[in-house]
């Protein structure tokens, strides 16, 4: 009789045991849920400053760059001549020499006479933000909203020949590419999208094994506080069948529209 009893006592004493730890499980999960709440937030915050940051460095770089480019007098001077070839020549060497994707030189009218990245001129560049900026003796870097590219971070500067604005010079990246919101991914820990306008531009978010680019932010309340009033949101909601806890802010153009917004991104799964 012993043994039966003994097993008896045995297994009470493991489901109380098994009892007591699912108890105190239990317990710590509640006691946890608001710090891991308040971890996640704290970290999406810190994504969202890390992607400002990595921006600003970089407004900071290419307007130095610009500056520096505008003030090459070889440059200058082929651009006083319209030698189209020079222009173009010494752009490819300037452009690689500051880290650019591009390169854009125009005349005091703004019209391209040359680009480092392109053998394309005499095409009117007037109308866009740093070129008009540079016509007028500034120095200014912004992002610029595209039809090819959707989105610029660029660097203008005048070109100045004895006192006189000759021609302006344009610099960046685009911020629309894979390398620019894999990097942000990278230093982030967090999926990072840039929306032109309510559409995915570029994402890291995968769909089907393919970045989820063209798809649209299904959230009218995210949409109408950033897009329309201009706010920065923090969120918790379902991107593609999948939780996220999110930061949205607006993506301010070089003329101050809102033309899109930036997105990081923690999947709770």
């Amino acid at each position: 009789m012993r043994l039966p009893i003994a097993g008896k006592i045995i297994t009470l004493v493991v489901v109380a045991v098994a009892l007591s730890c699912t108890a105190v499980l239990l317990t710590t999960m509640r006691l946890l849920e608001p710090p891991l709440d308040a971890s996640i937030d704290a970290t999406t915050q810190l994504a969202k400053a890390t992607t400002d940051a990595t921006y600003n460095a970089n407004s900071e770089k290419f307007l130095q760059e610009a500056r520096l480019i505008a003030g090459n007098p070889a440059l200058v001077e082929a651009v006083a001549r319209r030698d189209h070839a020079a222009a173009a020549a010494l752009g490819k060497e300037l452009m690689d020499m500051a880290g650019s994707e591009f390169i854009t030189i125009t005349d005091e009218k703004g019209i391209v006479v040359g680009r480092g990245h392109s053998p394309k001129y005499g095409d009117d560049f007037n109308n866009q933000e740093t070129v008009a900026a540079g016509r007028k003796g500034e120095s200014v870097v912004g992002i610029v909203a595209g039809t090819v590219v959707p989105f610029t971070l660029r660097a203008g500067a005048p070109l100045v020949h004895e006192g006189k604005v000759v021609g302006t010079v344009g610099i960046g990246i685009s911020l629309a590419s894979e390398a620019y919101v894999d990097r942000l991914k990278k230093e982030t820990g967090l999926e990072a999208t840039i929306f032109k306008g309510d559409i995915r531009a570029m994402t890291t978010i995968m769909k089907d094994g393919k970045r989820a680019v063209g798809t649209k932010l299904q959230s009218p309340e995210i949409v109408e506080a950033v897009l329309q009033r201009g706010e920065l949101c923090f969120a918790q909601n379902n991107i593609l069948g999948v939780e996220y806890k999110s930061a949205y802010w607006p993506v301010k153009a070089a003329d101050g529209t809102i033309a899109g917004m930036w997105f990081v991104g923690m999947p709770l799964n």
